[in-house]
């Protein structure tokens, strides 16, 4: 199974937002904006700004990026996807400082779509544990990859008419078989014999691992095996944190 929605790599998005076609540039962005507004979000409020100036901020730190074609730097030399944008934005938030403004809004610039409320009520919700702004953005987003691999996998059940069948085994990714489910009552529901729900958990977690390292494997400027499983388990540890 392929992933379909981020196919075939992240780093096409950002060759599309530094090209020439507007339309096509500003639907790459919002889509980037889209998948990783939050974890650069979060760390802009870590940092101690209010939600106003953060979501101000974020967004103008998108919208300058092609702008003033700072994807040009995205080089595969300079790094993964989630390093290059976290360098560019804390040179975006020093160049703001230095001018004591933020980039505010303005009637004549276009803004890009993200759901700021959202944003800011997941922040709300984050665990009161004194990390840095450093950690806090390394684990906010390997939270965020996970959630797009299993929204994608959720996407293929969907797809397939599978869609109950993935609501009942899907807790089975995040713990245990034996306290995410009870195989009793799954196995009445899907009308399939006991056992075959372990089986059935088995192949979504297979799929799953096939999915997250799709999705990992699309944030890097590389095809090398050993820079992959690098990325993996910085984001595993992460999650650890």
């Amino acid at each position: 199974m392929s992933p379909r929605k981020f196919a075939p790599t992240r780093w096409t998005l950002i060759a599309a937002a530094n090209g020439a076609d507007e339309a096509e540039a500003k639907a790459a962005l919002e889509e980037l904006c889209s998948a990783y507004w939050y974890p650069l979000y979060a760390y802009v409020r870590s940092r101690g700004h209010e939600p106003q100036d953060a979501e101000d901020l974020v967004q103008g730190f998108f919208l300058r990026l092609v702008e003033r074609d700072y994807f040009a730097a995205a080089k595969p030399e300079r790094g993964k996807l989630r390093t290059f944008l976290l360098h560019q934005l804390n040179c975006h938030l020093a160049d703001s400082a230095r001018h004591q403004s933020a980039q505010k809004r303005c009637s004549d610039r276009p803004l890009l779509r993200f759901d700021a409320s959202h944003a800011e009520a997941a922040y709300a919700a984050e665990p009161a544990i004194n990390d840095t702004p450093e950690i806090l953005y390394q684990r906010r987003w390997a939270l965020t990859v996970v959630a797009q691999a299993i929204e994608t996998l959720e996407a293929h059940y969907k797809e397939n008419d599978r869609s109950q069948e993935f609501a009942l085994l899907s807790p089975a990714l995040t713990e245990p078989t034996a306290t995410a489910l009870d195989t009793t009552a799954v196995a009445a529901a899907l009308t399939i014999p006991r056992a075959h729900v372990r089986v059935r958990v088995h192949r979504l977690r297979t799929r799953f691992r096939q999915v997250l390292t799709a999705q990992v494997a699309s944030t890097l400027h590389t095809t090398s095996k050993i820079e992959l499983a690098e990325e993996l388990k910085a984001l595993l540890d992460a999650l650890r944190v």
